[in-house]
Order: structure tokens, then C-alpha cells, then sequence
């Protein structure tokens, strides 16, 4: 009997193995997975400060970009107002992002559209309290604990981390529209 457990696990494995998709984009993606191996266990978790949480679409886990019609930029290179950017050469389209102060508190919302995006200042969104829990900025409250972000009353994972652009990837969320990602920018 283990010898059949063996070759099932060994037969799972090939097929596996055989069925990942090929392409430089998915050496890329693991390279930077590599790379965010040394950097997740060099990280200060006690002395994050999250600056940003940006909810984007990535281009490793769906083609479905081109949302915003600027130039593509490195992320270290882009302006106040765009909203595609690449890191490690795979692209991101930023869909929204809520900005914080200094106390971790929502201080602006961004909503991007194919215009430019849609700009939330804190009193515009203090008066208009149905708006601000409909984008979920009413209780949002995040802290970072080694590995993981509590937001809110969720749990979101550190899958890895761009050090250089001081930035947290999140593992996708079960549930999630394919090719969602939250990202959060810290400093």
C-alpha cells in the first residue's frame, strides 16, 4: 500500500511540475520571491510604518492591464498621478489606494479611473459617511505583526517583499477577483 502512495505522490508531482506554465514572466516572479526570502527575515517588522495600501491588478496573475493610458514606470519612477507601474518587470494597475498620517489613520482616498484618479480628501470623506464605509474606510484599521498585516478583523499575508521600493505583496485572498492584489508601502 505504500508503495502505491508512493507512486501516486511521485506521478502528482510530475504532473504538477509538467502543467506550470512556462515563460520568462514566471522566472521573474520567482526570482523576485527569491530575493524577498533574504530581505522578509531582514525586515524591522516593530518599526513598520504603513504610508500607503494600494488595492492593484497584477500582470503575473492576469493579462487583464492597460487600465490606465500613461506610460508604464518603474515603481520608484512614477509620478503623483500615475497609476501603472512595474517592479521587478512585471506591471501593476493601481485600482485604488488609501493614503494614512503619520497615526496610521486614513488621511485620502484615490479611486483611479482611465482619466486620471478620482482624489478623496479626509474632510471629503468624513462628510460623506455612506461613502466612506462603502470603500470600507470607516473602520479600517491595520497593524503589522511579523509576516502579516491585521486589517481590521482580517489577516492578510506577507507572500513578499520589494525592499528596495519599501513595499509588502499580500497573498491573494480566496475569494478575490483574479488578478487582485493589495500592496502595502511602508517606510
Amino acid at each position: 500500500m505504500k508503495q502505491n502512495n508512493y507512486c501516486v505522490y511521485i506521478f502528482l508531482l510530475i504532473l504538477a511540475i509538467g502543467c506550470q506554465p512556462q515563460g520568462h514572466q514566471n522566472n521573474l516572479i520567482r526570482d523576485v520571491l527569491e530575493e524577498s526570502k533574504i530581505s522578509f527575515e531582514a525586515i524591522a517588522w516593530e518599526s513598520i510604518q504603513l504610508t500607503e495600501r494600494m488595492e492593484v491588478i497584477d500582470g503575473s496573475l492576469t493579462r487583464n492591464l492597460n487600465y490606465c493610458s500613461h506610460e508604464i514606470k518603474p515603481f520608484r519612477a512614477m509620478d503623483v498621478y500615475d497609476c501603472s507601474f512595474t517592479v521587478a518587470q512585471i506591471q501593476y494597475d493601481l485600482r485604488n489606494k488609501f493614503l494614512f498620517d503619520e497615526r496610521g489613520k486614513v488621511a485620502s482616498y484615490w479611486s483611479y479611473k482611465a482619466e486620471g484618479p478620482v482624489i478623496h480628501t479626509l474632510e471629503d470623506l468624513t462628510d460623506d459617511p455612506d461613502y466612506l464605509k462603502y470603500i470600507g474606510g470607516d473602520d479600517l484599521k491595520v497593524r503589522v505583526v511579523e509576516g502579516m498585516i491585521i486589517e481590521s478583523s482580517d489577516t492578510l499575508w506577507v507572500e513578499h517583499i520589494a525592499s528596495k521600493e519599501n513595499l509588502l505583496f499580500m497573498k491573494p485572498q480566496k475569494g478575490d477577483k483574479a488578478g487582485k492584489r493589495i500592496i502595502y508601502k511602508y517606510q
